[in-house]
């Protein structure tokens, strides 16, 4: 596991890191609040506007309900619009290619670049979190390390009694039984 972070010393770095992860949260917080509230606006929304559309027939400007006053602020019509980047595909296609460069230059001299700012992630980390994640991983690895040498140097040391014992005609059955108890017992 490989953690890459700076530890900030700065008092007023630290505290400006913190007053941002708060105006983020709230943010974050009055996001969601936002889209709940626009749906059910939404919602009643669109129960609304038909009888406000027909206010239009009749010629009355306004609905009132005790203290509240509903008006049409801008009358709903159709917009047309023409898809410049469309066209000059569409023309590029039908034309001879002296014409298809003039219809390129025309395309690439009205392409506009927009700059997209990177968006900053905050999250709040329990105080010591990385800390725990770090010794944790270490007792993991070091515990791996530990038995892996605790299994070799047993290993070893049978190998070694199973050749004293070959040589003195010993069971090695009682060898095997008597490290293994010696192994438990230790643990």
């Amino acid at each position: 596991m490989n953690i890459n972070e700076l530890t900030v010393d700065d008092p007023g770095l630290q505290e400006q890191i913190e007053r941002f992860a708060d105006l983020s949260e709230q943010i974050n917080n009055i996001s969601e609040q936002l889209k709940t509230l626009k749906d059910e606006y939404s919602s009643i929304e669109g129960t609304l506007r038909p009888v406000l559309e027909e206010m239009e027939e009749t010629e009355d400007i306004s609905l009132v309900v005790e203290n509240i006053l509903i008006t049409i602020k801008r009358k709903g019509h159709d917009r047309t619009s023409v898809a410049y980047k469309e066209a000059f595909k569409w023309l590029r296609e039908r034309v001879n290619p002296a014409m298809q460069r003039i219809v390129e230059e025309a395309l690439k001299a009205t392409e506009k670049t927009t700059r997209i700012v990177s968006k900053i992630g905050v999250q709040r980390v329990d105080e010591g979190l990385l800390d725990k994640l770090k010794n944790f991983w270490n007792k993991i690895v070091s515990s791996i390390s530990n038995t892996n040498s605790q299994l070799k140097s047993d290993v070893e040391g049978f190998r070694a009694s199973l050749n004293e014992n070959r040589r003195h005609k010993t069971d090695p059955r009682d060898i095997l039984f008597k490290k293994i108890e010696k192994y438990i017992l230790n643990k």
